[in-house]
Protein backbone atom coordinates (compact mmCIF):
# COMPACT_ATOMS: atom_id res chain seq x y z
CA UNK A 1 0.00 0.00 0.00
CA UNK A 2 1.37 3.40 -0.94
CA UNK A 3 1.90 6.02 1.86
CA UNK A 4 -0.78 8.70 1.71
CA UNK A 5 0.84 12.20 0.29
CA UNK A 6 1.97 14.13 3.61
CA UNK A 7 4.45 16.88 2.25
CA UNK A 8 4.56 18.64 6.43
CA UNK A 9 5.08 15.03 7.90
CA UNK A 10 8.41 15.15 10.04
CA UNK A 11 10.13 11.86 10.71
CA UNK A 12 12.28 11.21 13.51
CA UNK A 13 14.69 7.87 13.99
CA UNK A 14 15.02 7.05 17.36
CA UNK A 15 18.17 5.60 19.39
CA UNK A 16 19.32 5.00 22.29
CA UNK A 17 23.04 5.74 23.40
CA UNK A 18 26.22 3.87 24.30
CA UNK A 19 26.54 1.18 21.41
CA UNK A 20 27.00 0.99 17.76
CA UNK A 21 24.31 0.11 16.08
CA UNK A 22 23.59 0.13 12.10
CA UNK A 23 21.78 3.18 10.21
CA UNK A 24 22.22 2.84 6.61
CA UNK A 25 23.94 0.54 3.65
CA UNK A 26 26.19 1.27 0.92
CA UNK A 27 24.81 -1.05 -1.55
CA UNK A 28 26.38 -2.06 -4.89
CA UNK A 29 24.86 -4.04 -8.11
CA UNK A 30 25.04 -8.24 -7.92
CA UNK A 31 26.73 -10.06 -10.39
CA UNK A 32 23.60 -12.97 -10.44
CA UNK A 33 22.24 -13.42 -13.62
CA UNK A 34 19.16 -14.65 -11.80
CA UNK A 35 16.04 -12.61 -11.74
CA UNK A 36 14.58 -14.39 -8.80
CA UNK A 37 17.40 -12.44 -6.55
CA UNK A 38 17.90 -8.80 -5.04
CA UNK A 39 20.21 -6.99 -7.84
CA UNK A 40 21.99 -5.70 -4.82
CA UNK A 41 23.95 -6.95 -2.18
CA UNK A 42 25.86 -4.45 0.67
CA UNK A 43 29.33 -3.30 -0.56
CA UNK A 44 31.71 -4.79 2.41
CA UNK A 45 34.59 -3.58 0.64
CA UNK A 46 33.05 -0.21 1.40
CA UNK A 47 34.62 1.64 4.47
CA UNK A 48 35.60 5.03 5.93
CA UNK A 49 39.40 4.49 5.38
CA UNK A 50 40.06 6.08 9.10
CA UNK A 51 39.75 4.27 12.77
CA UNK A 52 37.04 6.46 13.97
CA UNK A 53 34.78 7.03 10.89
CA UNK A 54 30.95 5.24 11.12
CA UNK A 55 31.53 3.46 7.69
CA UNK A 56 32.54 -0.16 8.22
CA UNK A 57 32.05 -2.71 5.55
CA UNK A 58 29.61 -0.83 4.18
CA UNK A 59 27.31 -0.57 7.04
CA UNK A 60 27.20 3.15 8.65
CA UNK A 61 26.95 2.89 12.13
CA UNK A 62 25.49 5.29 14.85
CA UNK A 63 25.00 5.74 18.58
CA UNK A 64 22.56 3.61 19.84
CA UNK A 65 21.45 0.84 21.24
CA UNK A 66 20.77 -1.91 18.96
CA UNK A 67 17.19 -1.96 19.35
CA UNK A 68 15.89 0.05 16.77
Amino acid sequence: TKLPNAPDIEIYSMYGVGIPTERSYVYKLSPSADTCYIPFRIDTSADGGQAESCLKGGVYLTEGDETV
